[in-house]
C-alpha cells in the first residue's frame, strides 16, 4: 500500500485537478465578489458623498441659524425701536405728541411685521367683540348640528338616556318629597 496515493486527489473522487481548477477560475469571472479595487472605489465614494451630505447640512444649519437671527433682530427693531419723528417725517410736518408717536410706531410695527407672513393671518383670532360673539354663536350652532346628528345615527342609545334621566328625576322629586314631608 502507497500512502502517497491515499492523498492523491484524483484517485479518492475522481476529480482531476484540473477540473477543480477548471471551476474555481470560471466562478471566480462570476460577479459578486469583490475585488479591493473595486471595495476601496466604493469606500472612496461613500465617504465623498457622505462629506457631502454633511457639508450640505452644515449649510442649512447656518443658513436657519442666519435667518432666525436676522428674523429675530428684524422683530426686535420692529417692537422695541423708538424713532423720533423729526428723524422719519421732518418737512414742516407738525410735531406729534410722545403717545401719538407710539401709538403710530405701534401700528406701524403691527402691520410691517404681519403683513406679509402670510402663516400669521391663519392665526389671528378677532378679539372685538362682535366678532367674539358671532364665534360663540357658530359654536353653539355647530354643538346642536352635532347633537343632531349624534341622535339620529344612535337613537336607541338616546331613548334610553332620556328615560333614564327621567327616572332619575322623579326619583330625586320623590327624595325632596318625603324629605319636606319629614322635616
Amino acid at each position: 500500500m502507497d500512502p502517497l496515493a491515499a492523498l492523491d486527489m484524483e484517485r479518492r473522487s475522481g476529480i482531476s485537478q484540473q477540473e477543480v481548477d477548471d471551476f474555481v477560475q470560471r466562478m471566480d469571472l462570476i460577479p459578486g465578489y469583490k475585488t479591493p479595487e473595486q471595495e476601496e472605489l466604493e469606500r472612496q465614494q461613500r465617504a465623498k458623498r457622505e462629506e457631502e451630505r454633511r457639508r450640505c447640512e452644515q449649510e442649512r444649519h447656518r443658513k436657519e441659524k442666519q435667518e432666525e437671527r436676522d428674523n429675530w433682530w428684524h422683530r426686535a427693531e420692529l417692537r422695541y425701536s423708538v424713532r423720533d419723528a423729526d428723524q422719519e417725517g421732518g418737512d414742516g410736518e407738525p410735531k406729534m405728541s410722545s403717545s401719538e408717536r407710539w401709538a403710530n410706531r405701534v401700528l406701524a410695527a403691527y402691520k410691517a411685521r404681519d403683513a406679509n407672513d402670510y402663516s400669521l393671518w391663519d392665526q389671528w383670532v378677532p378679539e372685538d367683540p362682535v366678532s367674539l360673539q358671532e364665534q360663540a354663536e357658530r359654536e353653539v350652532e355647530l354643538e346642536k348640528l352635532r347633537n343632531r346628528e349624534f341622535e339620529s345615527n344612535n337613537p336607541e342609545f338616546c331613548n334610553q338616556f332620556k328615560k333614564d334621566m327621567e327616572e332619575r328625576q322623579r326619583s330625586q322629586e320623590e327624595k325632596t318629597r318625603t324629605a319636606e314631608r319629614e322635616y
